[in-house]
């Protein structure tokens, strides 16, 4: 059985899906929760440490051995920072150390309370990518939730990996474990420059296969992309274009047809490809995060991992958004 707390439940079933089989754990009340779920389930092999420094060296040779991403679990406050030999070490090694600390809730933190310290940036330089996991309350707390995991979990294996550090608030009670399975969670998958070939095939074809295609184009440097590929790509397909996007040698008018369309299913896009930073109009953006069903690829500079539409679910990393879109036109 698991938690009641669902943020760690969305961790727990995010390690087992991004691959993590081996998770070194240290002894705590305050990661009682955290412990629990990765023992409980059963793609995680487990192994317990006592000490966190031993631990964390402990975790590097895992790693080593089989050439994959570990995680080490320990409780809050300098149990925390027992980790930081290890973590730099994992830093210049570029070993995949996923680093998951509990922590006191955030309102308690410099307030006398035991074992309480500022965690988030504890870690400091030494690791990738360092996120706090917001307690659930609400629906966009789930998808930050859920973001901000796949972030750090990415980040861990990109670009010649390395540590990362994923911090746990967590209000008592500790010790409820009434859920029976994990959350089916929304797994991102990220491709870097150097091996996006493959994953830019893909999103070709799975918009050439598409029966509601759609392209939207975020705001991009005048020397991002040619008027005559958007052209071509027009001809073809559905293409949102933000106004400041280059080229601007026509306005686009979507505003106001999605006024006319409403809240009408059928214009619903099932495969959408974003590119490019910002989409200005409001209107156009809740469109877009009502396609849940959609197969959605952001291609886009992979070190944000941004997520626009809210169901992202591969971000290849896009260098010259021109080369890409020429594939489709």
């Amino acid at each position: 059985m698991f938690t009641d707390k669902t943020h760690i439940n969305i961790l727990t079933a995010l390690l087992a899906a991004h691959g993590i089989q081996r998770a070194v754990v240290c002894p705590g009340s305050r990661n009682a929760p955290i412990a629990n779920n990765l023992y409980a389930c059963e793609a995680i092999e487990c192994t317990p440490v006592t000490d966190e420094r031993s631990a964390g060296f402990y975790a590097i040779g895992l790693s080593q051995a089989t050439h994959s991403p570990v995680a080490v679990c320990v409780t809050s406050g300098t149990a925390l920072l027992n980790l930081a030999p290890a973590v730099a070490e994992a830093y210049y090694q570029h070993i995949p150390l996923v680093v998951i600390s509990a922590d006191r809730p955030t309102a308690w933190i410099d307030q006398l309370d035991g074992q309480t310290l500022p965690q988030p940036d504890a870690l400091g330089r030494f690791v990738r990518k360092a996120v706090s996991l917001p307690e659930i309350k609400e629906e966009t707390d789930r998808w930050y939730c859920n973001r901000l995991v796949n972030e750090a979990l990415c980040a861990a294996t990109v670009k010649g990996g390395g540590p990362v550090h994923i911090n746990v608030p967590i209000t008592e009670p500790l010790f409820n474990f009434p859920t029976k399975d994990l959350p089916n969670e929304r797994v991102i998958k990220t491709f870097p420059a150097t091996t996006s070939e493959a994953a830019i095939a893909e999103t070709v074809r799975q918009m050439t296969e598409a029966a509601k295609p759609m392209v939207v184009i975020g705001q991009l440097n005048e020397h991002a992309l040619r008027q005559q590929t958007v052209e071509r790509l027009e001809q073809k397909l559905v293409v949102v274009r933000e106004a400041l996007s280059a080229p601007s040698y026509s306005m686009p008018r979507f505003d106001e047809a999605l006024l006319a369309v409403g809240t009408d299913q059928r214009y619903q896009p099932d495969t959408i490809l974003y590119i490019g930073g910002t989409v200005v109009s409001k209107r156009m953006r809740h469109f877009l995060r009502q396609a849940k069903a959609a197969t959605i690829v952001v291609a886009n500079d992979i070190s944000s991992l941004s997520d626009p539409t809210m169901s992202a679910t591969t971000v290849v990393e896009c260098t010259q958004p021109d080369a890409l879109l020429s594939h489709l036109a």
